[in-house]
């Protein structure tokens, strides 16, 4: 039985720099979470995308194996989350 990975997920909020790039970004990966249209690379770019605002693990690689281990609720809500320029951390 493996071990449950907690992951630390901090959004960053609309007065940080870089917000419309964000918004961008995840606005456009939402918009390829239909299933007729997913694909392997859209899901990894996703999975890179995240990366960005998990706190921990600290480690990229432990940071992408963690995200593929996440439910597709919690998943969903991450990438949500981002594009609705949260500004708060969300512990999972």
């Amino acid at each position: 039985m493996s071990e449950e990975v907690k992951i630390k997920f901090v959004v960053p909020g609309p007065d940080e720099p870089g917000y419309l790039r964000r918004q961008r970004k995840a606005i456009d990966l939402v918009s390829k979470l239909d299933p007729k249209a997913l694909t392997v690379q859209a899901m990894d770019e996703m999975v890179e995308f995240l990366c960005q605002f998990v706190t921990e693990p600290e480690e990229e690689k432990d940071k992408f194996e963690a995200l593929l281990d996440l439910s597709q609720n919690d998943f969903t809500e991450m990438l949500r989350a981002v594009a609705g320029g949260g500004g708060e951390e969300n512990p999972t």
